[in-house]
Parts: structure tokens; sequence; C-alpha cells
């Protein structure tokens, strides 16, 4: 699934917020939140915050 640069996903990401304050922009809970990063990671098979923002950048989601 591909989300566009604007939409509320990447900004949650591009704006560095932690897990509280990003299950509440989706009225989720922090446990969903940590689920969510876990399957993200995985699907992307990568280990690491620094691996998430090489992909990050190399697709377009980051700008310098």
């Amino acid at each position: 699934m591909t989300y566009a640069k604007g939409d509320r996903y990447s900004k949650a990401h591009r704006t560095k917020q932690k897990n509280k304050e990003i299950a509440d922009i989706f009225f989720i809970s922090v446990n969903t939140v940590q689920s969510h990063k876990k399957n993200l990671y995985s699907k992307l098979n990568i280990h690491s915050v620094s691996e998430l923002v090489t992909q990050a950048f190399q697709h377009g989601f980051v700008e310098t």
C-alpha cells in the first residue's frame, strides 16, 4: 500500500511523533501503533529507525 506524501501517515513519521501522539492522531491504542510499526519493519525488512529513514529518502517520503 502506498500513501501520498501529504497524508497523515507520512506526516506522523516525518514529525518524529511518539507512539502515544500517533495513537491520538488516529484514535487507536498505543499497542496498535506498536503492532503496525512492527509489521511495517517486517514488510520492509528493516531493523532500525536509521534503516527506516534511509527507505523513506529512497522512496521520496522525505526530502532534504
